[in-house]
């Protein structure tokens, strides 16, 4: 015995691992986020995230059911570019603007404003108008006007196509029919107020340009007031001196009368008529209704001048240049030669032929900007009118429902991965040392895909033997490594050799660690007894396949005096060689009572004389009383944290339990313990 432990002293590490020494003990690829580590996390958590798509995917086929079905209409309109020019041929570019984009996006922006959708639905009828703006609300809730039409607008959507000149416009619609037919109102309207805008740009146009041709008009007729006034006071006939006499003679009987009140209104009226009627033939020809309205009254017009005038001559009031005027206005100026007072009458001649030419060139200049105006704003018109789409744009519940089961899935995804960085449990052997101040014996990594073991049987669903000290194994490893701290401990004169092993609660590896080091242990040569301590829930024998007829509670209790049953009736071998196992026996209820008895601490220090070291599984230390009456009979207690589950707060309570019943913590062992995850955290 000697031998064997001097062997085991010298192959032995420090007791307490630190946690780079326990990451060390896995292999190199422990340190790196696998395959394998996203799997397991992925499926402990695997309840959430199968909820949160279940729940994703019931919620989003309830609103696809209550959900009404939207219809995609759809119209094209051609824009004719300004001065008539179609699309660029090629690409917009910053470099080379083509003036057909900003006129095209002028009438997106135009198709997409609230203004024109107003127009539009103006023109439908009440019941037209009452499908589209009824939206499917829950009972609880109140659409206002203006919110089912800013819900119209963003249905509505204009494109340009691939041919440059068209846009293509759709409309979700509630109803197709009447879907449809706001839209080919919409597009109608929209071409109406481009000939609105045109008009009223032509209109500003010709305003002011006519109120600068007015200005030359009154000049003109100015110049001309001053040449038959001359003429008149110089006493010389324009007759005689100016090739226009035919023209200034009718100036000369026109003028007398030029001052009636009537007359003048009359040419007013007759102007403006004129001016429309350019105006007019400029948008819609001279073919049009309203221009042939305006010729009319111009003719009417004209004749009532006409009947004015033959009424002032009939009257006597109307002058001729035969007239004999009165001697102050004949008279020549005075120191004036007959040659002056003839150059001077030719200069006012010249100067009024000036201003009429340039009058009449000022209103010719005027048709030729008003209809340049009108063809610089552009043309549009209908292609392809809306027809009523009975196929609904709405996806369906199956669409829906997968939809919202991937988005439950990254929602259920990214809830796991913020539970285990955020939770309050033991994701590092580090944590172990940092929150319960223990020093850790070591680390289990987790194991589930490994070749040689599974952590649970898969016919019988109970625990069986993880480790093949036959290959290299990281849970191999794990187990050789707590050994080593074990065994260090041990060798020393008062170091312990009768060990329990707790948890905070249930189904945290404690059965598996005792039977995985016992038969660790067992391998380094030393004489390891197994104590079934967990008379509630016993596990050693299974994992072993021994029966459980007679055991540790059969020992305590003493049930046959007849027949009492020793340790050698209870003490077994196992198929590993060195390593024996004490069963629970039948304990039932009264498991207290039974731990609670004398007897257990001399018995336990009987088991430790055969026996290297004396392993006993024991049931939560915070639930059950059981595990503290066994701390009591051993020389140190081993606390089981089962990485990513034990709550923080329940280890320092377990921990403050067993202290305080002065018992010795000898560290901690964290189980389950995700390598990968712990170095990507």
């Amino acid at each position: 015995m000697d031998e064997k432990r001097s062997t085991t002293v010298s192959e032995n590490v420090p007791a307490a691992l630190s946690a780079v020494q326990v990451a060390a003990a896995g292999s190199s690829g422990n340190r790196a986020v696998s395959v394998e580590s996203i799997g397991h996390k992925l499926w402990r958590g695997k309840w959430l995230w199968l909820s949160t798509v279940a729940l994703f995917s019931l919620i989003a086929m309830m609103l696809g059911t209550v959900q009404a079905p939207l219809y995609k209409e759809q119209t094209s309109v051609e824009v004719q570019g300004p001065d008539g020019n179609g699309a660029p041929s090629k690409p917009y570019d910053q470099d080379s603007a083509h003036p057909l984009e900003s006129f095209l996006q002028t009438q997106i922006r135009i198709i997409e404003s609230r203004s024109l959708l107003e127009r539009a639905l103006a023109k439908l009828s009440d019941a037209e108008r009452a499908r589209l703006l009824e939206s499917p609300h829950f009972w609880w809730t109140r659409t206002s006007y203006d919110q089912s039409v800013e819900s119209i607008r963003q249905h509505i959507s204009a494109q340009p196509s691939e041919h440059g000149d068209i846009i293509d416009v759709s409309f979700l619609s509630p109803d197709a029919g009447a879907g449809a037919h706001f839209l080919n109102i919409l597009t109608q309207e929209l071409a109406d107020s481009n000939v609105e805008r045109t008009w009223r740009a032509v209109q500003h146009n010709r305003q002011f340009a006519e109120r600068q041709i007015d200005d030359l008009r009154r000049k003109w007729e100015q110049s001309e007031q001053i040449l038959v006034e001359y003429s008149h006071v110089s006493g010389l006939p324009l007759t005689a001196r100016s090739p226009n006499a035919l023209k200034q003679t009718r100036l000369l009987k026109v003028a007398p009368y030029a001052n009636d009140a009537n007359l003048r209104q009359l040419r007013t009226q007759l102007a403006d008529l004129r001016k429309q009627i350019s105006q007019w033939q400029t948008l819609y020809g001279k073919s049009g209704a309203e221009v042939q309205k305006l010729r009319v009254k111009a003719s009417e017009t004209e004749a009532a001048i006409r009947q004015r005038r033959l009424a002032l001559q009939q009257t006597g009031t109307t002058v001729s240049v035969a007239t004999p005027l009165p001697e102050s206005t004949t008279s020549r100026p005075q120191g004036a030669s007959y040659s002056q007072v003839v150059a001077h009458l030719d200069d006012l001649q010249q100067q009024a032929d000036t201003n009429r030419s340039i009058y009449d060139t000022a209103v010719t200049r005027l048709k030729q900007a008003s209809i340049a105006a009108a063809s610089q704003l552009g043309d549009i018109s209908v292609v392809d009118p809306a027809i009523p789409v009975m196929k609904s744009n709405t996806p369906g519940q199956f669409v829906t429902g997968t939809l919202g089961g991937f988005v439950g899935l990254m929602v259920g995804i990214a809830f796991v991965a913020l539970r285990d960085r955020f939770s309050n449990t033991f994701s590092d052997p580090s944590l172990l040392s940092q929150y319960l101040g223990l020093p850790v014996l070591g680390a289990i990594p987790v194991d589930r895909f490994a070749q040689n073991g599974t952590t649970y049987d898969a016919v019988n669903q109970e625990p069986a033997l993880q480790i093949n000290f036959s290959t290299d194994l990281r849970t191999a490893e794990a187990f050789r490594s707590i050994r080593s701290s074990i065994l260090l401990s041990a060798s020393q004169r008062t170091g312990p050799r009768r060990i329990v092993f707790t948890s905070t609660g249930s189904a945290e590896g404690t059965t598996f660690v005792v039977g995985n080091l016992g038969a660790a242990l067992a391998s380094a040569q030393r004489r390891v007894l197994l104590v079934d301590g967990n008379l509630r829930s016993p596990g050693l024998h299974k994992i072993f396949g021994a029966d459980n007829e007679h055991g540790l509670a059969e020992l305590l209790s003493r049930q046959i005096p007849e027949h009492p049953v020793t340790s050698r009736d209870v003490i077994r071998e196992t198929q590993i060689p060195d390593l024996y196992l004490l069963t629970a026996g039948q304990a039932g209820a009264r498991a207290p009572e039974i731990l609670s008895s004398v007897q257990l601490p001399q018995m336990i220090r009987e088991f430790a004389k055969g026996f290297d070291l004396v392993l006993v599984d024991s049931p939560p230390v915070l639930p059950y009383a059981d595990a503290r009456s066994l701390a009591r009979a051993v020389d140190g207690v081993v606390l089981i944290v089962k990485a990513c589950s034990t709550d923080r707060h329940l280890a320092l309570k377990a921990r403050d339990v067993i202290s305080q019943d002065g018992a010795s913590l000898i560290g901690a062992i964290l189980t389950e313990w995700d390598a990968a995850q712990s170095a990507s955290a």
